[in-house]
């Protein structure tokens, strides 16, 4: 059956809801394959105050400042509630069944407990995902806060579905350029720029999409994956340092690696660099790059996985040649990957095991 909505929902001002229920009274609920589905909508303008009021665990501030963003465009909100020991897991169950995941959206997520819980929540779901949903990727960014609402071991859960795609601005461009150069100058006269540009009013459409790009070009960015041939190992190692102590998160930089690292343009190329390249990703696991992160449906390891299988069998229709470097290079990431516990993402999935959040006691005169 077709969707009584569309994930396009929101005109601007507001945000379309979407929640499963079994009151097929309201004059708000429609049918939706063997069940029912309250469709409305709430004011855009209370988005973002509702996460910021999460009391046990905050959501991410730049992706609060993206949510409002000029550039964005899509907003559609989806709600579950459940109880029991697998009340999270419960809610993504509702989510797939509303068939809201598909594009690769952004999402804001609140789960909200009850103000008496003292029980730790398992949020494995947030954290690995879930074989039942295999289009939810988590980000590892969620909101925790109270609802009065709620009773016992009861858990709300609102995911807020979005898509932010401003323009690549000149001064980022030459930022991300700068990064591939390695050359630290370099890097800080980019962020410099950038910088600059954030602060001057005239650039942007609206105060939200300044406001933005001031948040953004705050944050230290994460060390290029590609990385150019004739510097030692000495010199890269010591850009990585410098942007780590200006506070880089490295959680995706394995994975950057892993994806796009060793696509070079030749042979010679991919030589020139194999050895850097290894120790990059070497450097990345150790300070705190996450091997199981995944995207597009992949962990590190079913990257690598899927260029030797591509590297082992070239497309002889297309006249690919071979590429023994970079099969090479290919193996030799994996085995990093592997000592670090790089597992497929299938494997990550199965792991049952809880990830316990611990509920501190609602304090006093706090609102819920």
């Amino acid at each position: 059956m077709k969707r009584p909505w569309n994930n396009e929902g929101g005109d601007g001002a507001t945000v379309k809801t979407v929640e499963r229920t079994a009151d097929a009274a309201d004059p708000q609920v429609r049918r939706f394959k063997k069940g029912f589905v309250r469709v409305g909508r709430m004011p855009r303008g209370d988005v973002v105050p509702l996460f910021r009021r999460a009391q046990v665990k905050q959501e991410n501030a730049y992706r609060l400042a993206e949510f409002d963003a000029a550039a964005t465009c899509t907003r559609c909100a989806y709600s579950a509630r459940a109880r029991g020991p697998k009340a999270l897991e419960r809610c993504f169950r509702d989510f797939a069944w509303m068939e809201c995941f598909g594009p690769p959206w952004q999402r804001l997520v609140l789960v909200s407990v009850a103000p008496e819980r003292r029980a730790p929540l398992d949020v494995r779901v947030l954290v690995r995902g879930c074989t039942a949903v295999p289009g939810w990727e988590p980000e590892g960014d969620f909101a925790v806060g109270f609802d009065g609402a709620l009773e016992g071991d009861e858990v709300r859960v609102f995911m807020v579905q979005y898509f932010e795609d401003h323009g690549l601005s000149l001064p980022e461009d030459r930022l991300w350029r700068a990064l591939d150069s390695y050359v630290p100058s370099r890097i800080r006269a980019a962020e410099a720029e950038w910088r600059r540009y954030a602060e001057d009013a005239g650039n942007f459409a609206s105060a939200e999409e300044q406001a933005l790009c001031r948040l953004e070009a705050s944050l230290a960015p994460e060390p290029s994956s590609r990385i150019p041939a004739g510097k030692s190992w000495r010199s890269i190692e010591r850009t990585c340092r410098m942007l780590e102590a200006e506070g880089a998160s490295p959680v995706d930089f394995a994975w950057n690696i892993c994806c796009s690292g060793w696509h070079r343009d030749g042979e010679k190329e991919t030589a020139a660099v194999a050895g850097n390249l290894v120790r990059l990703l070497e450097w990345a696991l150790a300070h705190g790059s996450d091997p199981n992160r995944v995207h597009l449906g992949m962990t590190c390891l079913d990257v690598l996985d899927k260029g030797i299988g591509l590297l082992e069998k070239p497309d002889a229709s297309a006249a690919e040649p071979e590429r023994p470097e970079a099969l090479r290079l290919v193996r030799r990431l994996r085995d990093r990957v592997l000592a670090a516990g790089g597992k497929r993402r299938a494997e990550w999935l199965a792991d049952r095991s809880p990830v316990w959040l611990e509920i501190p006691p609602l304090a006093a005169g706090m609102p819920t």
